[in-house]
């Protein structure tokens, strides 16, 4: 449960990587992802609510099938993100697979889910700080997924 958690988080770090520090943007298939996005996100893989599932369903295909791969174990869900959301492809090989070139690939084309991936997959704190600075979703979600910060959880429903 703690891996599907830890890969659960690093995927929505990937997703929020991009864009500015207040409002992060990914664009997949015509779709945007902020913090709302994430807030969902988070609530259905921290507590199992499947209410949240569908609404990630309607509003963000990405995050859903992430939250059936590493929630549920469904590799029909891999092979859709690697034809639709290469961002969460690599998140989902690097915190799944522990695969080096996802990583490789992460740096080179998401700096947001490289630092979520150094800091959930490799416990690599000074990765947290680079989130602060630069990724305000990522980090908030980081901060509940990683560590339960329930405030941050709070702030990702709010902005």
């Amino acid at each position: 449960m703690k891996k599907i958690f830890l890969l659960f988080s690093v995927y929505l770090l990937i997703i929020i990587g991009s864009g500015f520090a207040q409002q992060v943007k990914i664009v997949n298939k015509g779709k945007t992802f902020d913090n709302k996005s994430l807030y969902h996100f988070s609530k259905c893989m921290g507590y199992g609510d499947k209410s949240e599932l569908q609404w990630l369903e309607k509003n963000n295909q990405g995050l859903y099938h992430y939250a059936l791969l590493i929630g549920y174990g469904a590799k029909s869900s891999l092979e859709w993100l690697r034809s639709n959301d290469q961002v969460l492809y690599y998140y989902a090989k690097l915190m799944g697979y522990g695969d080096k070139s996802a990583m490789q690939w992460l740096e080179k084309n998401n700096l947001g889910f490289y630092y979520l991936g150094k800091l959930l997959g490799f416990g690599d704190k000074s990765a947290l700080k680079w989130l602060k600075e630069n990724n305000l979703g990522l980090y908030h979600y980081a901060n509940f997924t990683g560590f339960g910060d329930k405030a941050s959880l709070q702030w990702l429903k709010d902005n």
